[in-house]
């Protein structure tokens, strides 16, 4: 057996994914996902953008995302 969310998280690292965020902070990134941390339930990706790294929530209100 194994866990849900590390298992998604997992399948997304290495991939390239556009992450729009429309509630009270604006976000809208493309860049690859390079890693992920738990914390407490929810997955927080770390997203490379050009020479930044980037942490997106999942439990963030009205996250959108494609992978591409």
């Amino acid at each position: 057996m194994t866990y849900l969310k590390p298992y998604f998280a997992n399948l997304l690292k290495g991939k390239t994914v556009h992450f729009v965020v429309d509630c009270i902070v604006k976000l809208d990134v493309t860049g690859e996902i390079i890693g992920y941390e738990m914390q407490g339930s929810e997955i927080v990706f770390h997203v490379k953008v050009g020479d930044k790294v980037v942490k997106v929530g999942e439990n963030t209100n009205k996250l959108q995302f494609e992978v591409i």
